[in-house]
């Protein structure tokens, strides 16, 4: 303020100081409302730090359980790509069998045919 300078160099000079009895009541009024301003923003600026924590602890947990479901998935990506491989393992035994089968069957029945052919003969 304006005043304060001058009173102050009143004061320091002994200087006569009438007159200003009501700037220092002023002063201090004009004090505590910038200290209760201030206290005011720092409550403020406190809160949304508290909230800027608590916000960045809601990501943080979030990126770690987005870590923890993307490992499951890989792993559970793993096991379906194991399963398709048994899968398929298994169609190609399966052919395989019924390759095996149908030459099998084909030579039985060929057998049966020449035995009975025989029988015929005789």
């Amino acid at each position: 303020g304006r005043q304060e300078p001058k009173v102050r160099d009143l004061i320091l000079a002994g200087g006569d100081t009438s007159g200003y009895e009501g700037v220092s009541e002023a002063i201090t009024r004009r004090c505590d409302a910038d200290s209760g301003r201030r206290a005011a923003e720092a409550r403020e600026y406190g809160r949304e730090l508290q909230d800027a924590i608590a916000k960045n602890k809601v990501a943080r947990d979030n990126s770690r359980r987005a870590k923890i479901v993307s490992r499951e998935l890989e792993e559970a990506a793993a096991g379906a790509r194991e399963v398709h491989d048994v899968a398929s393992v298994l169609r190609d035994k399966e052919e395989e069998l019924r390759e095996w089968q149908r030459r099998h069957v084909g030579r039985v029945n060929e057998d049966r045919v020449a035995l009975l052919r025989k029988a015929i003969a005789n």
